[in-house]
């Protein structure tokens, strides 16, 4: 579904505008374009975690330690974002959200955030998205799961999660 998805987002907008805007470059390389052309791999990340058997806040937390959410750059800068990408690092460092110094790290990216009044809007759609192809994927037939499961086998670099993490 990905590699589909992937394909349709290389085709030509005959309908969008043809001068660059000042956000073009960014959304083309970090935004939902370029997460598309790319073929969704936080997706693929998040899909493999989830069927893993990880939590879906620590897959949240694994998708924001590596995307380049588009809405944080914009509102906190190249620094707000590494600082971000820090703090869910550092959550999944301590052994992910359930445990005690996870939860106190994710309690202090979470006090980060609401300082900076920053929202996760990239990483929570990539989860959201995630979350409804692993679902969908449980009412396939047979066949369609596996090639599902082969795809969705690919990662954009992230922590793998099982279910101890």
């Amino acid at each position: 579904m990905t590699d589909t998805a992937q394909r349709l987002a290389t085709l030509r907008d005959r309908s969008a505008p043809r001068l660059p805007s000042p956000c073009s470059a960014v959304s083309a390389r970090y935004g939902a374009r370029g997460e598309a052309r790319a073929g969704f791999p936080h997706v693929r990340q998040a899909l493999a975690a989830l069927r893993g058997g990880a939590g879906r806040p620590d897959v949240l937390v694994s998708l924001m330690s590596t995307l380049q959410d588009t809405g944080i750059l914009y509102a906190a800068g190249p620094h707000g974002l590494r600082a971000v990408q820090a703090g869910a690092r550092a959550i999944l460092d301590a052994g992910g959200t359930t445990t005690p110094e996870g939860a106190a790290a994710l309690t202090s990216l979470d006090a980060e955030l609401h300082r900076g009044n920053l929202r996760l809007r990239g990483s929570a759609a990539l989860l959201a998205c995630g979350s409804f192809l692993d679902d969908v994927a449980s009412t396939w037939p047979a066949k369609e799961r596996a090639t599902m499961a082969s795809s969705g086998s690919g990662g954009s670099g992230g922590r793998a999660l099982t279910s101890g993490t």
